[in-house]
């Protein structure tokens, strides 16, 4: 069995045989945390967090920009992807069952599927809060984060293979540019206040 079949199988066994009520209500809730809002959110919490450790505002500041740089060059990679790949969308490739609100249909491009940026968000934001506020909850942020990739098959809006392909995106991507001695360096300066 090739590549493709076995992300078209797995689709179809998460998005049709785990069907639930429940699920179909939990879950659009769940991919939530991977848009570009649950981003603009968690990048402002870090800062506020910062503050509470008593950085200067221009050290939160900093590191606000340095987040939404980051945000942004993942951001912009995924995009750069979707634009190149145009994979179909599996409820309209496959017929696969789209679980989301009829208004949120509209929006939806049908032909983004890969690689998911609302997993490359989620995995981005486990990394960014797993190297700056809570080390030791590493399993819950990566928890989170293969939730909302999880969701977005469940809903019938991507493969699984979009989904692994963002969370590679989204945690490489932010663990490279954290690993950079300038953004490193303005990111400790606000943890520490200096």
């Amino acid at each position: 069995m090739d590549l493709q079949a076995w992300d078209t199988a797995l689709l179809l066994w998460i998005n049709r045989t785990w069907a639930h009520p429940l699920l179909d209500q939990l879950m659009p809730w769940v991919t939530y945390l991977g848009s570009a809002y649950a981003v603009v959110v968690a990048i402002l919490l870090v800062g506020w967090r910062l503050r509470r450790r008593r950085a200067t505002w221009r050290a939160v500041v900093v590191a606000w920009l340095c987040l939404a740089l980051v945000y942004g060059v993942v951001a912009g990679a995924y995009n750069g992807f979707k634009y190149e790949v145009q994979r179909l969308r599996p409820f309209v490739a496959l017929g696969a069952e789209l679980r989301v609100a009829a208004e949120q249909v509209q929006t939806i491009r049908p032909d983004s599927s890969f690689p998911s940026g609302h997993a490359a968000n989620a995995f981005m934001l486990a990394t960014l809060l797993t190297a700056l506020l809570r080390p030791r909850r590493w399993l819950l942020w990566f928890g989170l984060a293969t939730l909302v990739a999880l969701s977005r098959v469940y809903l019938g809006l991507h493969y699984p293979g979009d989904v692994l392909a963002g969370a590679v995106l989204g945690a490489g991507l932010s663990g490279v540019l954290l690993r950079l001695h300038w953004l490193a360096r303005r990111l400790r300066m606000a943890d520490t206040g200096v």
